[in-house]
């Protein structure tokens, strides 16, 4: 059987700087593949290049003889990204009416996706009002659905729970979907059962062989003892206009210099707990306190939470990370991006506009920090460095509150965890 993708002589530059290059890679029909590499080795270009999108990335270049062009569908980092229609039925079927599907067999597999995705009552929702988890699962099923010969993930088991995790790795075991697999991912450890083959991108070299063994340590920081309370939630119901409430009746104290990890399935309402502090969004019922004191949000007041959001693009308001980072040039230089200071934010891996959105959230010190899945697109050595940074604010005193999908993560950097549930 002829391979579905065959490169030769492939190399990948952004802006001069040569990310890798090599003789020849193919895929063959059934392999499932997973890519590692440190944060910004160009894994997601990579992806970009073989799926045909170089040319629309600002600074990357790709060359390659191609012998064999599959039919690719991609998964972007950010679910987000890709989403473009008002409704998920309508996602679901944009890829199938541009092929030219008959519209009966349009709505069987639109239906189909829901059932297998966990979509079904959703199909009238706007894809933008979910969760990171949420638009992940939208996002994977309208790639899958037009069942293209070679599916490209990019880290897709960030913004999903254990349960959704483990069910996407199942379903990337099946056969019938696609003819094979590539995925990028920082943590090999949920794909060792899934993988036949491992490739890694490092130094611009290209390079194959088994998965690394080693794990992160999981030791975590010492409890701290009671004081103050810094925060109070009572009985918080929160949604979004059209929809039933995602959060009910919700209730958490947080005392002063604790680290609290929030956890709980997709769609449980974590990241808009985040909104109602921030005043994004507008609780139903409820109240918040703040040093003892009612808190309401407003646009004129100075908040006393400095918030580091699931999508990083949504941070961004500078054209340099220079000027992103602003007065944290010491976290700047924590997190190594003094080397990217006259980068535009949006031309950086994703495991770098984390860290830039970290540096800049410490510019000026706030009561309470609020982290969204902020080790997501992070390698190992920069989730050690990301773990360093937050015991050095738990080390001041400081008072975090964060989301996360990674039990480990939260072990080593929480002192307690609250579970919400959906």
């Amino acid at each position: 059987m002829p391979a579905l993708m065959d490169l030769r002589d492939f190399r990948l530059a952004r802006d001069g700087r040569l990310l890798v290059q090599g003789g020849s890679w193919t895929v063959e029909p059934g392999e499932r593949i997973l890519l590692t590499g440190p944060s910004g080795s160009g894994k997601s270009s990579f992806l970009l290049g073989i799926a045909g999108l170089a040319e629309h990335s600002p600074g990357l270049t790709w060359e390659a003889r191609e012998t064999a062009r599959p039919r690719v569908g991609l998964l972007f980092q950010n679910p987000y990204s890709q989403l473009v229609c008002p409704t998920v039925d309508q996602e679901l079927a944009f890829a199938l009416e541009n092929a030219g599907w008959p519209g009966e067999a349009m709505e069987a597999r639109v239906t189909q996706l829901k059932r297998t995705f966990g979509l079904e009552g959703l199909g009238d929702r706007a894809p933008w009002t979910f969760s990171g988890g949420e638009a992940q699962r939208v996002a994977l099923a309208a790639v899958l659905a037009p069942r293209p010969d070679v599916v490209l993930l990019d880290e897709p088991l960030g913004y999903l729970d254990g349960a959704s995790a483990d069910a996407l790795v199942a379903l990337a075991s099946q056969t019938g979907e696609a003819g094979a697999w590539v995925v990028v991912d920082h943590d090999p450890r949920p794909w060792r059962g899934w993988l036949n083959r491992h490739g890694a991108l490092c130094d611009g070299a290209w390079t194959e062989g088994p998965v690394p063994e080693s794990g992160p340590s999981e030791e975590g920081p010492e409890r701290t003892s009671g004081g103050p309370l810094i925060l109070e939630v009572e009985g918080l119901t929160a949604g979004y206009r059209g929809s039933p409430a995602v959060l009910k009746d919700f209730s958490l104290s947080v005392t002063r210099g604790e680290t609290l990890a929030l956890v709980g399935p997709s769609g449980s309402g974590k990241s808009t707990f985040f909104r109602c502090l921030t005043g994004q969004v507008r609780p139903s019922s409820g109240r918040l306190l703040v040093d003892g004191k009612p808190y309401r949000p407003r646009l004129r007041r100075r908040s006393p939470f400095s918030w580091v959001p699931q999508v990083p693009e949504h941070y961004f308001v500078f054209p340099t990370a220079r000027e992103e980072w602003g007065a944290a040039a010491a976290a700047a230089r924590a997190f190594g991006l003094e080397s990217l200071a006259d980068r535009h934010p949006f031309t950086l891996s994703e495991g770098e506009k984390r860290r830039l959105n970290l540096a800049a959230a410490l510019a000026e010190p706030r009561s309470v920090l609020l982290l969204d899945e902020p080790q997501y697109g992070l390698d190992a050595a920069s989730q050690r460095e990301l773990v360093k940074a937050i015991g050095v604010l738990q080390d001041q005193g400081k008072t975090l509150v964060i989301i996360s999908h990674d039990p480990s993560f939260c072990r080593r950097v929480a002192h307690r965890t609250k579970e919400l549930a959906r």
